[in-house]
């Protein structure tokens, strides 16, 4: 059992070594990004006046793999607590990608949160619809379709995100 926790492991660092430095030779004048996301909300929007989130990024970077790390400050209309009904995620507030050794930031475009299902107009699951400007590193719009749980602490969220960014 011992033995095979390390292999585990050891195979779990090789592969995060290669896809950490594996996209350091990507040169384009385009690059591709697509991949999932997960994370945990940092802090919420009443305590720090923006709903505050931080994760980890895999995927792919020009189809090679890529690993890296994530975070959002948003602010957002209250969220909503009945199924169906959406909370816009307002314009502004900061992101940053880092896939591999690439740094990719900006602002918000636009953004919404639906609630998924209530439990006596509690809503606890969130899908997040989210479009964010690339202004460092490039240019474009990076699409980000995920889920928000806030059925456990800290709440956590899941997604995808795709970009074309032009150099």
């Amino acid at each position: 059992m011992k033995k095979s926790k390390t292999l585990a492991l050891i195979m779990l660092l090789g592969v995060t070594f290669f896809a950490l430095f594996s996209t350091k030779t990507v040169s384009a004048e385009t690059l591709a990004v697509n991949g999932r996301i997960t994370g945990v909300e940092l802090c919420p929007q009443e305590v720090c006046q923006k709903a505050i989130f931080t994760g980890i990024f895999y995927g792919k970077l020009n189809r090679r793999p890529a690993f890296g790390t994530w975070w959002v400050a948003v602010n957002h209309e209250s969220l909503p607590t009945a199924k169906g009904s959406t909370a816009a995620i307002f314009p502004g507030g900061h992101w940053e990608l880092r896939p591999g050794s690439f740094t990719f930031s900006g602002d918000l475009n636009s953004g919404t949160l639906t609630c998924m299902e209530d439990d006596n107009f509690k809503c606890l699951k969130f899908s997040v619809d989210a479009e964010l400007n690339v202004e460092k590193s490039g240019s474009g719009t990076l699409s980000v379709l995920g889920e928000l749980d806030h059925t456990k602490f800290p709440p956590r969220i899941t997604g995808t995100l795709k970009v074309v960014i032009e150099k």
